[in-house]
């Protein structure tokens, strides 16, 4: 987990020292198809920080409404921590019920970490 995050925060230091033009560039490999297998890929990636990181590079949050159906999907399927993860990940928490999220974390007993996930990104804005 501390390797993968290496690396992308590596990558991103490196993207991030390219020139403007550079950058403009390679953003154009980041195709619809491309987001939606990293959006996939990073699905259970438990550390959000390195979800945050991967979404962030891959210029996610531009198209994050590409995205709602997914984590809906998640939801019905049962997957409420990983829904919970990549929403506040791609901010999208406010197109979802509340309650979609915590009352199925409260009984399975999981509304603790989870809570303080949100609230450290609720509190530190990126």
């Amino acid at each position: 987990m501390k390797t993968l995050f290496l690396v992308l925060s590596l990558f991103a230091a490196w993207f991030n020292s390219k020139v403007e033009s550079a950058r403009v560039e390679l953003r154009k490999f980041l195709s619809p198809e491309f987001k939606k297998a990293v959006f996939k890929g990073f699905l259970e990636q438990r550390n959000h920080k390195v979800v945050e990181q991967a979404f962030h590079l891959c210029d996610m949050e531009e198209t994050k409404m590409d995205f709602l159906e997914d984590i809906a999907l998640l939801l019905k399927e049962g997957k409420f921590v990983t829904a919970l993860n990549v929403a506040g990940a791609l901010k999208l928490h406010d197109h979802f019920d509340k309650e979609a999220f915590l009352i199925p974390l409260i009984v399975e007993d999981k509304v603790r970490d989870s809570i303080e996930v949100v609230l450290a990104r609720l509190t530190c804005p990126s």
